[in-house]
This record gives structure tokens, sequence and C-alpha cells, in this order.
């Protein structure tokens, strides 16, 4: 199966294509290891769609298993949280979003093998499904591995938790016309804002880990 940096590049490059349709010059940032292991992304899209430079971090997730529901339908499972620390949800929601929606995202490819992989290509897009991070709310997950079980003939998905959850699930079309209303990011002065922010008392983590606040966003 196509690893998950794989999976990362080649749709990062599609994302940021449809970006370029409404500034050209829209770039992605990515992050390293480390970077991503205190900021919990893998990489963002920044453009220029206001007055402010916007930005949009992604989360990219494999699956990790696949089951058969019939003829060619799938459902693809995923892991959420599963960071050293089991607190990568709540950086993504809190830190990076701010708790505000449309700006963080899991990117989901229903992708499990290298068929399914060279047959998609050259558009990844399609078989591509993105979960705002706001539609999972960090009391659910707290600090634990959580699954995530995509159905995209149904275009949703459900969260293992305490109970089911049923979870709203984005396409990539539907990803674009938002980009167009310019409802997709945050200005990256309010998310720098975010990271200074100490959690709030309804989303404190168990964690201890330190924070590091890294300087990488343009000036």
């Amino acid at each position: 199966m196509p690893n998950e940096k794989t999976l990362e590049l080649n749709i990062t490059h599609e994302i940021l294509e449809i970006c370029r349709r409404y500034d050209p010059r829209a770039f992605a940032l990515g992050t390293t290891l480390v970077q991503e292991s205190h900021q919990g992304y893998d990489s963002k899209i920044i453009a220029r769609f206001s007055p402010s430079w916007l930005t949009s971090p992604l989360q990219y997730k494999k699956p990790v298993n696949r089951k058969s529901l019939g003829t060619n339908t799938f459902e693809y499972i995923f892991d959420i949280n599963n960071n050293t620390y089991h607190d990568q949800h709540l950086i993504l929601y809190h830190h990076l979003a701010g708790g505000k929606r449309r700006v963080a995202f899991y990117a989901l490819p229903a992708i499990f093998t290298n068929a399914e992989f060279y047959s998609s290509l050259p558009i990844l897009r399609t078989r591509t499904f993105l979960v705002d991070v706001t539609e999972i709310q960090p009391h659910w997950v707290d600090n634990q591995t959580h699954r995530l079980h995509l159905f995209p003939h149904l275009r949703m998905a459900l969260l293992h938790s305490t109970d089911e959850i049923k979870i709203e699930t984005l396409s990539l079309e539907e990803f674009e016309k938002l980009v167009a209303r310019n409802e997709i990011g945050l200005p990256i002065y309010a998310m720098m804002e975010n990271m200074k922010m100490p959690f709030a008392e309804n989303l404190k983590t168990e964690s201890k880990r330190p924070r590091f606040l890294f300087n990488i966003f343009p000036r």
C-alpha cells in the first residue's frame, strides 16, 4: 500500500492546484518531523484570498484497514489522535483552528492498495475526503487513539468513541466551492495568536509535554 507521505505529496499538489485558480501565488508549506510532532499537521496551504494571508493546515491519514461492503464498495478505517502523546486532535482543534470551522482538516484518502493508487492517477481528489477538525469535539477523543470509519459511497464517516458518532465529510469539489467564496482558512496572525494561548478549561489535555512554537510563517 502507498505510504502516508506519498499520499500527502500527491494530494497536496492537487489541493494547491485548486487554490492557485483563485490565487496564483498560493503555496504549500511542509513541516519537519519535530514541527509536526508539536504542531499537529503535515502541511498547510497559504494563499492571499483576502487583505491578509490565509492558512489552512492539513493532517493526512492513511487507512489502517479496508473492509468490503459488497461489489466494489468499501469502508476505510483510519486512526486519529494516534501521536505519541495522544493530543494531536487537541492541537489541531485549539492551537491551530482556535475552535473555528473550515480552518484545519483531516485529509482521508480512500486509497488502501497500490492498485487503487495507480488506477486513480493522475486525479486522487475524487478519492479524497476532508473532515473539519471541529466536527470532532475534543472530549469525544480525550487522550486516546480513536478509529474513524470512512464510507465514500455515503460521503460520511463514523467516529468510534463511547458511541458511534456520525461525522460530516467534505469532498474536494465542495472544498473548492468554499475556497471560491473565501470561506476556508484563517489569517496567519490569528493562528499565531491561537498557538500562544493556553488550553481553554474545557479543552485541557492530561499531556504535560512542552509546547514549542516555530517561526515558520512569512512576515
